[in-house]
C-alpha cells in the first residue's frame, strides 16, 4: 500500500494518472524502531519535463499491532495543470490480528 509517490496517491492511475509530462518525486524518509516502528516522509512533486510544481506531502506512520497513517498533500500555488491541483488530507488505520 502506498509504496511510491506518497500516501495520498495523487498520481496513481486510480485517480486518473494523467502524467504525460512525467513526475519527479524528491523525497526524504526517516524511520526508526525505538519500541514502536515508525516512519516520516516528505515528498516534493514536480513535472519531469517543464519543472512545474505539483505540490508537497508530509506523511507520518506508526506500526503498532496495526498501522496508523496520516498524510497531508498541499498543491503548489502555481499548479494550474489540472493534475493533483487540490489539497488533500488522509487518515488510515489498520488493525492486524491472528487466530
Amino acid at each position: 500500500m502506498h509504496r511510491f509517490n506518497g500516501f495520498t496517491d495523487q498520481f496513481s492511475t486510480i485517480k486518473g494518472g494523467r502524467l504525460t509530462r512525467g513526475l519527479r518525486d524528491a523525497f526524504l524518509r526517516i524511520s526508526g524502531a525505538e519500541g514502536v516502528k515508525w516512519r516520516a516522509e516528505y515528498h516534493g512533486f514536480r513535472q519531469e519535463t517543464q519543472s512545474q510544481e505539483y505540490g508537497t506531502e508530509v506523511a507520518l506512520a506508526e506500526h503498532l499491532t496495526g498501522l496508523i497513517s496520516v498524510a497531508d498533500y498541499r498543491a503548489g500555488g502555481g499548479n494550474d495543470s489540472g493534475i493533483a491541483d487540490k489539497d488533500e488530507q488522509g487518515f488510515w488505520a489498520r488493525l492486524d490480528y491472528s487466530f
